[in-house]
């Protein structure tokens, strides 16, 4: 499993008092990413221009279904 299994030196260990803990030599979260927060405005505006849009279809169907 790529990310979850190292070689260490005895030199690299000792340096880290003998810590074998994985978290310790191993990153498991991916790095952060980081929009500017115009970027953010604008999807958010995009996202509910199609809700609004969805939720309209929806309305007509259920009309047209006698809901």
């Amino acid at each position: 499993m790529p990310n979850f299994e190292q070689i260490k030196l005895q030199q690299e260990l000792e340096k880290g008092d003998y810590n074998i803990s994985p978290s310790r030599y191993i990153q498991i979260t991916d790095d952060e990413t980081y929009w500017p927060i115009g970027k953010l405005v604008e999807e958010l505006s995009t996202l509910e221009e199609e809700a609004t849009a969805i939720d309209t279809e929806l309305k007509t169907i259920f009309e047209k279904l006698g809901i």
